[in-house]
């Protein structure tokens, strides 16, 4: 993973996901993006994907936990224009329609509070 930037607007957080989500990556960026979620209150995370050149199990099984804990308190995980590499690895496992996917800067706009 090339980089996180992390940018918060009220109670949501966009992260901007850059390069690989690999195993070697998505253990420490989960722990990093819990921990600013819990501190920060965050309602609505979004998972900008964008320039993710590439998305291993370990990614996707990462973009699923932290879907699955927001959830679970009754928040929310949105997936930011993925990049055709993640668009065809959610594809493949199945898991496209588990996402919910925004498409262009517009999306986001909805989701951010006033």
């Amino acid at each position: 993973m090339d980089s996180l930037n992390p940018i918060q607007q009220g109670t949501t957080l966009l992260i901007q996901f850059k390069g690989e989500v690999t195993l070697n990556t998505a253990p420490d960026l989960r722990t990093k993006i819990e921990s600013f979620v819990e501190r920060e209150r965050i309602e609505h995370l979004v998972a900008d994907m964008q320039e993710v050149t590439f998305i291993d199990s370990s990614g996707v099984g990462m973009l699923v936990a932290l879907k699955t804990k927001m959830a679970s308190k009754s928040k929310s995980l949105f997936i930011l224009n993925p990049s055709a590499q993640v668009r065809s690895t959610l594809g493949l496992v199945h898991l496209s329609n588990f996402f919910q996917i925004l498409e262009g800067d517009e999306g986001i706009l909805d989701i951010l509070p006033d």
